[in-house]
């Protein structure tokens, strides 16, 4: 039966690469400067956009651009505030 439904499980934006730009997601592995995401319970082959950046596990990133299933990143800045 999942045959027939599988597509209604599918997050809006998810499995079309070309959708994806802009998108927020957390690194699996190290993106030194290729590895694995995850977008929206997807996971993502995915290249740092920019080849000196390396991005550690766990931290997020955003999607720049995507050519083929290969989707384009950088890290987030996250902004620390000093109480």
């Amino acid at each position: 039966m999942f045959f027939f439904v599988w597509r209604a499980y599918i997050p809006s934006g998810g499995g079309d690469p070309t959708k994806m730009v802009g998108r927020r997601g957390i690194a699996r592995e190290k993106l030194d400067p290729v590895g694995y995401v995850y977008i929206g319970g997807e996971l993502w082959y995915a290249e740092v956009k920019n080849k000196q950046q390396k991005v550690d596990p766990g931290e997020q990133i955003v999607v720049k651009e995507s050519h083929g299933l290969t989707l384009f990143v950088e890290q987030v800045e996250t902004t620390k505030t000093i109480n």
